[in-house]
């Protein structure tokens, strides 16, 4: 893998990715995430946080860095804005290479991801302890491999994504979010292995 093939084949795909805000049910909150990526070697890691157990949504939760939009901003700025709060990630450290199409949850939230390639070691971002417990990278190459892309099946019936890699269980938005990232990465779509039961995802 050429990772700087690899973010301009990325650009060229999120450039043509539609908009699709349109059409969001009302009454859903705005939420907005940075998705950070960075060279390393000749792959590219993806940067991960785990919420803290103390926060009111999603608490200890594996995500990107992100939170609800404040009245009167713009979708970006408030993405910027959240992982300058969480990691401490200045906005010019980062370089936004596009956004995907919102992400709908179950809980209430309708999220615009956007996708950056960071201009700063990951090991440089110092969490907020009062919303990050946690900040960790995994590979693209791993995450993109066969048998880490899995279903679940939930006690209602509904499917759940999920992406199991080096013990980490990265599920819910987060995965449908790192899913299609992957997808306009490597021009292919992860295929699940599942479905499987609720209990194996190991949430």
């Amino acid at each position: 893998m050429n990772p700087d093939r690899l973010f301009d084949s990325l650009c060229e795909a999120l450039a043509r990715t539609p908009d699709r805000g349109e059409g969001i049910p009302p009454g859903l909150r705005p939420a907005c995430v940075l998705v950070p990526l960075h060279p390393r070697g000749s792959d590219v890691d993806f940067v991960f946080v785990q919420r803290s157990e103390r926060l009111p949504h999603h608490a200890g939760q594996i995500a990107f860095p992100g939170g609800s939009r404040d009245e009167g901003e713009d979708d970006l700025s408030c993405a910027l804005r959240e992982a300058r709060e969480e990691v401490n990630l200045e906005p010019e450290r980062v370089r936004v290479l596009g956004a995907i199409e919102p992400c709908l949850t179950p809980s209430g939230f309708h999220i615009r991801p956007f996708v950056g390639r960071l201009l700063v070691d990951p090991g440089a971002l110092r969490p907020d302890p009062g919303e990050i417990a946690r900040v960790f990278t995994l590979p693209l190459g791993e995450l993109a491999a066969p048998g880490v892309y899995r279903v679940a099946n939930r006690p209602d019936g509904r499917p759940l994504e999920a992406f199991v890699c080096q013990g980490e269980v990265i599920w819910g938005a987060t995965a449908r979010i790192l899913r299609r990232v992957l997808e306009l990465a490597t021009g292919e779509a992860p295929r699940p292995e599942g479905p499987f039961p609720w209990g194996q995802i190991r949430i």
